[in-house]
């Protein structure tokens, strides 16, 4: 075996351990099962004192469109955190039961079922952290209280909702579309083959980021300011060689939040594109704060691109959760 094929076996073997942390809690919805994991710090066992933040802080972990609890990053993240941390499949992928749906209004409902059931448990939830379609989810949640919230982590995520990956629906899928409203479609083994409804197409699309969701967040802490509420801050990670979300749409985020005062940071991960269209204002984030963050790096892994998954910098997005949750 070579040197890559062993690094990659060991990769593969580290991260099937880190899988296996944690103990399975299903939590019932109104539309299914969730299934997740939850690692506990709380070193409360089966105490049966459950009021609010007894348990200490959690953390909750999203996973984007045909992907599941236990991609990439995520079960690092939660070895690594101080704190609890939940991750889970949701509805329509994995473990989890219920309907698959394109609707970011039931994932949401969804989410706060899940906080509901966690501040139950006596978790005070701070930190909400998504990637791909759960980073979006995350941003929609600006209507819940969520009273200990203190950090939104957005990684790989959507500013234009009328974009999407080329080619991920075929010419006989948009005809099937237009005939009966609908069609089958297979997005990864985590779905399976799922039906595609065009109402929830037309939802996802005729979202405004700015409008629905981002500048509802500025409100949102206006309100909590008056309240004397600790100001809630945000971090967007996006890899500059993301060929599903392009990285300007990192920067459109980072810029809305902050239009709105919301303070956010933006880690653009790998180097430039080699087309160099990569953002409307590239050179202007110091992409030194990341290595404070990460620690150095060999100059061979700070030039592979990063994608959308971020195969390759799991460690660095890991990193850079963690600084900013130790740095507060």
């Amino acid at each position: 075996m070579d040197e890559v094929a062993a690094a990659r076996a060991a990769a593969k073997a580290e991260h099937k351990r880190l899988c296996a942390q944690g103990d399975e809690l299903k939590i019932e919805t109104p539309t299914g099962l969730i299934s997740g994991t939850l690692v506990d710090r709380s070193d409360k066992g089966t105490d049966t004192d459950n009021t609010p933040g007894s348990r200490g802080d959690i953390a909750i972990m999203i996973h984007g469109l045909g992907s599941h609890r236990n991609m990439r990053f995520f079960p690092m993240l939660a070895d690594t955190l101080p704190a609890s941390s939940y991750r889970f499949d949701i509805q329509g992928h994995g473990k989890s039961t219920g309907e698959f749906s394109l609707s970011y209004k039931r994932d949401v409902e969804t989410l706060e079922y899940i906080i509901t059931h966690l501040e139950g448990m006596g978790f005070s939830v701070t930190d909400l952290i998504g990637h791909s379609k759960g980073a979006n989810i995350v941003l929609s949640m600006h209507q819940s209280p969520l009273p200990s919230l203190r950090h939104l982590f957005i990684c790989s995520s959507r500013h234009d909702m009328l974009g999407r990956p080329k080619g991920r629906y075929s010419d006989a899928q948009r005809k099937t579309l237009a005939e009966t409203g609908c069609f089958r479609h297979t997005f990864s083994k985590y779905t399976g083959e799922v039906t595609v409804r065009g109402c929830d197409m037309k939802e996802r699309e005729q979202i405004d980021m700015d409008r629905d969701h981002l500048a509802k967040w500025g409100e949102r802490e206006a309100r909590r300011a008056q309240e004397g509420y600790t100001p809630l801050k945000a971090t967007v990670v996006h890899g500059r060689a993301d060929t599903v979300i392009p990285y300007v749409d990192a920067e459109r985020i980072r810029d809305g939040l902050e239009r709105v005062g919301v303070a956010c940071a933006l880690f653009p991960l790998g180097p430039p594109k080699a087309d160099g269209v990569e953002g409307e204002r590239e050179g202007e984030i110091e992409t030194p704060q990341i290595g404070e963050v990460e620690g150095e790096r060999e100059e061979e892994e700070e030039e592979k691109p990063c994608d959308h998954m971020f195969a390759g910098y799991e460690k660095a997005v890991a990193d850079i959760v963690m600084g900013v949750i130790n740095a507060r």
